[in-house]
């Protein structure tokens, strides 16, 4: 027996947590009224978000999900999830909002059209004057109008554009068979995004989970190292470049999972596809996941 040092979350990951607050935020469960904070909560079922001038806040939904709301914004919630089943959209009203997202599909709503985070880090923005853009940072995105039936698809550095027909600051929308409704607009890409832009806008959307606490345990030495781990875990490695602490799979490199062997050897080496990248600069180690 040796001492291992392991990492635990401060807050439970399976309600969620508004984890960092900065400035003028306010929080509340849907349909209840927004009150001030200036401390990490635990989320209720569902939750709305808003924040003031040179004020941001970040919401962590389990390890596969993170929201960053960036100043003078507005987010809610419906359904806020679980650790074993993360929510599976959020609506912004007003604004900007950064998503972390490791999720196969993460939507993001506005009145008039649905951006999706597909495995990966995105920045959406909202005007009142009907349009909603969208900018990939890592991974892939895609932005479409409410109700329209075709996705359009960018990776890292581009970034894509919808604009509502409006009338008298009303977007327009057409009323089908069985209630559906289809917003009048267009989806356009907008220049991608220079390297410098691309850097400049991924630190100023930043806004990370606080450090998580260390607490020392007893624990089994472990079988493998390099990473450590116990019998039949899996570890996801990058081997290759790092593209702001992802694994850079658009540049070569490659998300690998291997097994712990009996033998004390990593084994049964698998590459990931890129849409499954889930590899950076720490070796992930936890349950195989075949």
């Amino acid at each position: 027996m040796m001492l291992l040092v392991f990492w635990l979350v401060q807050w439970g990951q399976a309600e969620g947590v508004l984890s960092r607050v900065n400035g003028d935020v306010r929080f509340g469960a849907m349909g209840a009224a927004l009150q001030k904070v200036v401390n990490p909560q635990r989320l209720a079922s569902s939750v709305q978000l808003e924040t003031g001038e040179n004020s941001m806040a970040r919401l962590d939904l389990g390890n596969d999900l993170g929201v960053v709301l960036l100043p003078n914004s507005r987010l809610e919630m419906p359904v806020t999830g679980t650790d074993r089943v993360p929510p599976d959209r959020m609506i912004l009203r007003r604004g900007r909002v950064r998503v972390e997202s490791n999720l196969a599909s993460f939507r993001v709503e506005t009145t008039t059209a649905v951006a999706d985070v597909m495995r990966g880090f995105v920045v959406v923005r909202v005007s009142p004057t009907g349009s909603t853009e969208m900018a990939v940072l890592v991974g892939k995105g895609s932005l479409k109008g409410v109700g329209q039936p075709e996705d359009n698809v960018v990776e890292s550095g581009k970034r894509l554009s919808f604009q509502a027909q409006m009338q008298e600051g009303v977007p327009l929308f057409d009323e089908l068979l069985q209630g559906r409704r289809v917003v009048r607009g267009s989806t356009s890409e907008l220049p991608a995004l220079t390297p410098q832009e691309l850097e400049d806008l991924t630190k100023e959307t930043a806004y990370e989970a606080p450090k998580k606490k260390v607490i020392v345990a007893k624990q089994q030495i472990s079988l493998c190292k390099s990473p450590p781990a116990q019998l039949n875990q899996c570890a996801w490695m990058c081997e290759g470049p790092l593209r702001k602490q992802i694994c850079a799979v658009e540049m070569g490199a490659q998300c690998v999972r291997k097994r712990c062997a009996a033998s004390g050897e990593w084994k049964d080496p698998y590459v990931l596809p890129h849409s499954q990248n889930r590899c950076g600069k720490t070796p992930l180690v936890r349950a195989c996941d075949y």
